[in-house]
């Protein structure tokens, strides 16, 4: 249950994430509808808001307290229609001040769950003077091939080997693309192994189509597909996408990520802000 006080009004609300709580949060009042074509299968990249019930205390402006950060996922098929380039670049803002910031390029198969086969990734740390700290970063690699996952560096230092030939399996930053090619139709439910932030597994997820509705986003009504993500070891998520495959909106728990193409400007400014704040 997501739990904190609208920012219009002197109460507590309590009740699950959903974009008509976010509506009320009043996240969705500036949301910008994209208009153009978009093709789910070709490339594209797409960068998102990440919001959150909790207050930040570090926004970019004084009515955002819900700001988190970005994500930032490109999508690129190969020249022979492969496979699937991904590269992902999430920025989270934390408490102490310090900022998370995750940079990733996978290779992926180009099927339904744009199953990731080989990656590189790393973690870094910044500081509150928005400067790296060398100690806290971590780099991995990974490999995914005939069921048999291999990890090197990431939690711990040994390598780690997992057998993961039960069925499909796909990552979390993954989904962001395959919801946009998924039918949207009544269809039986996915399921698969998933690959929390590459490093973490979670077996026996569900991803299931829950039909059409038109929402409000920014002041436009919008028809959005919604498909439900349930399963072991995570709370539930909905991913909204439009007629064209586009994904829009993306909740679950206490976060939502959303669509917004000034994302990486506001968090430029918030970083700004944040070094502004720690000089002496």
């Amino acid at each position: 249950m997501a739990q904190s006080k609208l920012a219009d009004r002197d109460r507590t609300r309590s009740q699950p994430l959903t974009l008509a709580a976010l509506e009320e949060y009043g996240a969705l009042s500036g949301f910008e509808v994209p208009s153009g074509d978009f093709d789910p299968e070709g490339a594209w990249n797409q960068t998102y808001r990440i919001w959150m019930v909790a207050s930040g205390g570090l926004a970019p402006r004084p009515a955002d307290v819900h700001y988190r950060g970005f994500l930032e996922i490109a999508r690129k098929p190969s020249a022979d229609g492969k496979a699937i380039a991904l590269e992902v670049h999430q920025s989270i803002l934390q408490q102490a001040p310090a900022v998370h910031e995750t940079a990733v390029e996978m290779q992926c198969a180009r099927d339904e769950l744009c199953t990731p086969r080989s990656w590189t990734l790393a973690h870094t740390v910044l500081d509150g003077r928005v400067k790296p700290m060398p100690e806290a970063r971590v780099e991995q690699r990974g490999v995914l091939a005939d069921g048999a996952l291999r990890i090197d560096g990431g939690r711990g230092s040994a390598p780690r080997s997992i057998d993961l030939s039960d069925g499909p399996v796909t990552s979390n930053w993954s989904l962001f693309d395959a919801v946009g090619r998924l039918p949207r139709k009544e269809a039986p439910a996915v399921e698969f192994t998933m690959l929390q932030e590459l490093d973490e597994v979670k077996p026996s997820q569900r991803i299931t189509y829950r039909g059409a509705d038109r929402h409000t986003l920014g002041g436009n009504a919008v028809r959005l597909h919604r498909y439900q993500h349930v399963g072991r070891g995570i709370l539930p998520y909905h991913y909204y996408v439009d007629e064209q495959g586009r994904l829009l909106v993306a909740l679950g728990g206490l976060r939502a990520y959303l669509l917004d193409p000034n994302a990486r400007q506001l968090h430029e400014q918030c970083l700004a802000r944040m070094a502004e704040r720690a000089k002496p």
